[in-house]
């Protein structure tokens, strides 16, 4: 069960069966917010993270 929560706040706003599930949910708020998702591991790390901002200078994606 994977939990998908927004930044400062204490509990999740849903509970998926997966984690595909989670962060589909999760870009697809992200997109229609304009704000940035990012990914942590179960120790808290930062997974993969992606921005959905009208940001005038991206950074270049270096994963694709």
């Amino acid at each position: 069960m994977t939990r998908r929560r927004k930044r400062r706040t204490q509990h999740a706003g849903t509970v998926a069966n997966t984690q595909r599930a989670a962060i589909d949910r999760a870009c697809e708020q992200a997109k229609r917010d304009h704000v940035e998702m990012v990914n942590h591991r179960k120790d808290g790390k930062i997974l993969d993270s992606d921005s959905y901002c009208n940001d005038p200078n991206p950074p270049r994606n270096t994963r694709n």
